[in-house]
C-alpha cells in the first residue's frame, strides 16, 4: 500500500476505528457495572464520577466517530491525502496497519494483549 490514500477513505478508517474503541468501551462499562452489582459494594461519589467519565468517553468517541463519517461522506473522493508520516506516529502495529487499508494480524483482534 502505498503512503497516501483518498482523504475520504482514510477519514474513514479513523472512524471505523473509533466505532470499534467505543464497542469495546462499552463492554468494559457493562463489565464494572456487573461487577459493582455482584460485590455488593455501595458506590462512593468518587467511583460514581468514575464511572460517569468513562460514560463520557465512550459519547466522546461514539460522536468524534460520528462526525468522521460524515465528514468522509463530503470530502472529494479526487483529492489523496499524505497519510504515512500521520500513522508513523502510531504506536500499535495493528492500528497503524488497518489506518494504512492493510488487513491487521488476525491474532489478537479483539481481545486485549496483555504485557
Amino acid at each position: 500500500m502505498s503512503g497516501s490514500a483518498r482523504f475520504s477513505d482514510a477519514i474513514q478508517r479513523g472512524a471505523t476505528e473509533l466505532h470499534g474503541l467505543t464497542e469495546r468501551l462499552e463492554r468494559v462499562e457493562r463489565q464494572l457495572e456487573v461487577l459493582y452489582h455482584k460485590s455488593g459494594h455501595q458506590l462512593v461519589p468518587e467511583e460514581i464520577s468514575a464511572l460517569q467519565e468513562i460514560d463520557l468517553v465512550v459519547q466522546s468517541i461514539a460522536a468524534l466517530a460520528a462526525y468522521l463519517d460524515n465528514l468522509s461522506n463530503g470530502v472529494s473522493l479526487q483529492r489523496e491525502a499524505a497519510i504515512e508520516e500521520a500513522i508513523q506516529t502510531i504506536p500499535l502495529r495493528d492500528l497503524a496497519a488497518r489506518l494504512r487499508g492493510e488487513p491487521a494480524s488476525s491474532a489478537g483482534q479483539g481481545t486485549t494483549e496483555l504485557f
